[in-house]
């Protein structure tokens, strides 16, 4: 209930411009997700120190990501903070390339593709 009522409060003062949970697929498929329109990327950091694929992939509930402009970072991070929640800022938006942890890990319409087809073209196959 909390995370919804920040969310509102977000999205109506705060500048949000995207939002996405993160309960299928993890943090990586959320940003993939927000990208997709677009054919935006995003350069990011792991900002805690657990496994990397847990971090990444894990389904966690009552977790999301926000895309908002760098004028509104601080004023994203007071307001999580005035509804006792946390908020890590994990990267930026770029022009179509995926970064993580600093590794170039390929362009988003490359996993457009693989999000969207692989299923069909490999049901098409058979």
């Amino acid at each position: 209930h909390n995370l919804v009522q920040l969310m509102l409060t977000l999205i109506k003062k705060h500048g949000v411009k995207y939002c996405n949970d993160v309960s299928d697929g993890g943090i990586f498929a959320a940003l993939c997700e927000m990208g997709f329109a677009n054919s935006l990327g995003f350069e990011v950091h792991q900002t805690n120190d657990s496994r990397w694929d847990f971090y990444w992939f894990g389904e966690t509930q009552g977790q999301a990501l926000l895309a908002v402009s760098e004028d509104h970072v601080e004023a994203v991070k007071q307001c999580a903070s005035s509804f006792s929640t946390a908020c890590h800022v994990l990267g930026k938006v770029s022009d179509g390339t995926i970064s993580v942890n600093g590794k170039s890990v390929g362009d988003i319409k490359k996993y457009d593709k693989l999000y969207h087809q692989t299923l069909g073209d490999i049901m098409e196959r058979e």
